[in-house]
């Protein structure tokens, strides 16, 4: 029988509760923080990645320090990114658009791809300047970026 990974669940802080309150559950959005120390800090690259990764926070940030090292990126620039994503077997899409060309929402994205999204995990651009994971269907991130447009995403 094949053994799973059971990831131990941690006690939120109060900043988490109370963001957590804030962004409640929806069809979209799933409240989820990777990172195991419990921060909101501007660290949505290694949660999103930690997420669709299944990993831990601590792992992709070393992982990426590493590639930075390699490349001579960024840690958390776009083409680090890219290299770090294609490293993990992860392909580049190009961003999704309505049947007028129009840029879409990432709910409007998860709401036409319900189905199709259903057991897959993308690393997403959320807007400008973010990125989430989305895992069966939904963000799984510590605020709810739905609302934003979908830029380009990885899928595996």
């Amino acid at each position: 029988m094949a053994r799973t990974k059971v990831k131990k669940e941690r006690v939120l802080t109060k900043t988490e509760e109370k963001r957590k309150a804030h962004y409640p559950e929806t069809s979209t959005f799933h409240w989820y923080n990777a990172n195991q120390k419990g921060k909101l800090d501007g660290d949505c690259v290694f949660r999103a990645m930690a997420t669709v990764l299944d990993t831990t926070w601590e792992e992709v940030v070393r992982d990426m320090c590493e590639m930075s090292i390699k490349t001579g990126y960024c840690i958390n620039g776009r083409k680090n990114i890219a290299k770090y994503l294609e490293s993990k077997g992860f392909v580049k899409q190009a961003q999704p658009r309505d049947y007028d060309n129009s840029k879409i929402t990432i709910k409007q994205f998860l709401l036409e791809n319900k189905t199709w999204l259903k057991g897959k995990k993308l690393f997403v651009n959320a807007g400008s300047g973010h990125v989430a994971a989305i895992v069966d269907g939904k963000i799984w991130d510590t605020w709810d970026s739905t609302w934003t447009k979908i830029g380009n995403y990885w899928i595996k």
